[in-house]
């Protein structure tokens, strides 16, 4: 009996199995996981850079059939790019992944190395400008056009570049690097400085105010202004520059200055003269000044003489 009932379960049990199927996976969930490591999004790339497409694909709920990317290999070209990843799984399920990544060119940085010279006149020694760039390729100096107060060439510093000075003025220097195949223009730096008047100096002698201020009276003033000579700073006459006389305040006269000897190799005389009546008002002044208004290229000056 035991053994009939023990036969009876075993055919029920079997009959079971065989009209309740087993568990299966449902397609519509757990698709399948995709992984790419090179390139990662968002990422910059150089376009002399190599390597390669690095991706994979991982089951979700039912086996990979198949892990593909729509490029073969990555693309190094300047400029903005995307790579998508397709899996599909055996039950159909498919899934994507894209990333977008830049390639650009190197980038770099230029610099001066040396700094605008303090107080610059015009006329003096060149300023030798140096600058490099952070890739190692040669910067350019260049004087921009705008400029008043220097004047140069535009060439490589290698390893300077020499600006002058011939008048005063704004000096505006820059320093770029225009790049190569792989490596991106360097952003413009600017050195900008302004390049000044040289000093003048004005010396006077006694005048003869003349009878009761009634005759005239001769006045003179010397005019020397700074200027170089190679190297080196020398003080000589200077020709051509306008010196006012006057008396308590009231211009006398005025005249220009003319070369009336020299002092050397290197320097000249330049006096200024001029004759008037400084009137009755004036007779009980006992000085007078003598003024160089200044010009383009020279900075004022002035002097106090005696009248006698």
């Amino acid at each position: 009996m035991n053994r009939a009932r023990a036969l009876l379960i075993t055919l029920t049990v079997a009959a079971l199995a065989a009209v309740v199927p087993a568990a299966s996976a449902d397609p519509g969930s757990g698709p399948p996981t995709i992984t790419i490591n090179n390139p990662q999004d968002g990422s910059v790339l150089y376009v002399d850079g190599h390597g390669p497409l690095d991706f994979s694909c991982a089951p979700g709920a039912a086996p990979i059939a198949s892990c593909s990317a729509d490029h073969e290999e990555i693309d190094y070209s300047e400029g903005e790019h995307a790579i998508t990843v397709t899996a599909e799984d055996t039950a159909g399920v498919v899934a994507t992944k894209t990333v977008h990544y830049r390639v650009a060119k190197h980038p770099q940085t230029v610099a001066f190395t040396t700094d605008p010279p303090e107080g610059a006149t015009w006329g003096r020694f060149p300023y030798f400008a140096e600058a490099t760039a952070s890739s190692g390729l040669k910067a350019t100096i260049s004087v921009d056009p705008a400029s008043t107060g220097c004047a140069g060439e535009a060439a490589e510093a290698d390893p300077f570049v020499a600006i002058s000075f011939p008048h005063p003025g704004t000096c505006i220097i820059h320093a770029d690097q225009a790049g190569t195949d792989t490596v991106a223009p360097a952003p413009r730096v600017t050195q900008t400085f302004e390049v000044g008047k040289l000093k003048s100096y004005v010396s006077t002698t006694k005048a003869s105010k003349g009878l009761l201020g009634l005759t005239p009276t001769t006045f003179r003033a010397e005019v020397d202004a700074d200027t170089f000579f190679g190297p080196g700073q020398v003080v000589s006459g200077y020709p051509g520059a306008t010196v006012t006389f006057s008396v308590g305040g009231k211009k006398m006269c005025s005249a220009k200055s003319v070369v009336v000897g020299t002092d050397g190799p290197f320097t000249v005389t330049a006096v200024a003269t001029c004759k008037a009546t400084i009137g009755l008002g004036h007779a009980l002044r006992n000085s007078y000044v003598a003024s160089f208004a200044g010009d383009d290229l020279y900075l004022p000056s002035s002097a106090t003489g005696k009248l006698q």
